[in-house]
């Protein structure tokens, strides 16, 4: 059992040097790794080993103890992207938010039959305001918060399609990343174009600005709800527009998406990939690319879920990239 751990971390630490064959700015020289750089990845993967040896479970050289202050939710990624599942909630949400009923009068789990003046405000406990951010030669200029925001309320239909996302993932945290519109096609900042997940809340910022939650997407048709078309908060679940010509009431140019943060998504850009694999090695040998939250990007690596990050995320990580991991993970929350 021991001789089979031991090659599996061998193993892992083949696939560190294909990462960091990836990430060749910082660690490679002419064509070659540097001998730090392989003293550093042997010392971690010998102090891994060497603590699996001695069956102690403490935190071993290559360990670093995740900052304490982020939970998961029991509320699984798997099961938030399936339609059904956003189908029951739709079908719950309408009986507690009537079509043509009115999202005001002060209390963001109530309505009004009428237009009220006193509006509802909804306020998430933290917003990464930005995400993951590039500069113009698509280098990373940071994680998991460029600007922090931990007190902003919104209100009208920013308010809440963000309290449907909340409802809906069972979390107050979240990543707002840019958008940009270029003809009809819709961008993040580093180039790669936008694909609608169930669940996304989309700000546009022209015309007074808008925001809408998405409830279904089918082909390049999107189904949402929202409020405030109208200007009277009036809320509204029968809606579709088309993501080749994404107009909704008259508004066309985005501005972010906004996504729960999921346990996995390591380098804070919404996705779990490849990327979030570099991401973990960089910060196993303590050389992460820059962080305004650590606590946050701490809960999404610890990918056993074990308290810390240590060389066994890895491979656990690789698992759920591959879809060959059968546990179910969750979003962060404060």
């Amino acid at each position: 059992m021991q001789k089979n751990l031991d090659f599996y971390k061998m193993r892992q630490y083949n696939n560190y040097i294909s990462i960091a064959n990836y990430r060749n700015a910082k660690i490679i020289m002419n064509g070659e790794i540097t001998m730090k750089m392989r003293k550093r990845v042997l010392s971690i993967l010998c102090a891994s080993i060497f603590a699996a040896s001695m069956a102690v479970p403490s935190i071993s050289a290559a360990d670093i103890p995740v900052t304490p202050g982020v939970s998961v939710t029991l509320q699984s990624q798997k099961t938030c992207m399936m339609p059904q599942n956003m189908t029951d909630f739709v079908r719950a949400e309408y009986q507690k938010y009537p079509n043509s009923k009115y999202w005001a009068g002060g209390n963001v789990n109530h309505w009004t039959s009428s237009p009220s003046s006193t509006y509802n405000y909804y306020t998430p406990d933290f917003l990464c305001s930005s995400g993951m951010r590039y500069d113009s030669s698509g280098n990373q200029l940071g994680v998991f918060g460029y600007y922090a925001i931990s007190t902003y309320s919104m209100r009208r239909s920013a308010g809440f399609a963000s309290k449907l996302q909340a409802d809906y993932f069972q979390t107050d945290s979240f990543i707002q990343c840019n958008l940009s519109r270029s003809s009809n096609r819709i961008k993040f900042d580093d180039n790669t174009t936008y694909t609608p997940r169930i669940g996304d809340v989309i700000k546009f910022y022209d015309n007074g600005g808008f925001s809408i939650f998405i409830t279904n997407v089918n082909g390049s048709t999107i189904s949402y709800v929202d409020c405030d078309a109208d200007g009277n908060c009036k809320i509204n679940w029968s809606n579709t527009a088309n993501m080749s010509d994404l107009n909704v009431h008259g508004h066309r140019y985005v501005d972010y998406v906004q996504r729960p943060m999921m346990v996995g998504d390591v380098n804070g850009d919404t996705f779990i990939d490849a990327k979030d694999q570099t991401e973990l090695f960089y910060i196993q040998l303590n050389e992460p690319t820059v962080v305004y939250n650590r606590k946050y990007r701490d809960a999404a690596a610890d990918i056993t879920r074990d308290g810390i990050i240590s060389i066994l995320d890895g491979p656990t990580l690789q698992q759920v990239i591959a879809g060959t991991n059968t546990r179910q993970y969750g979003y962060l929350y404060e």
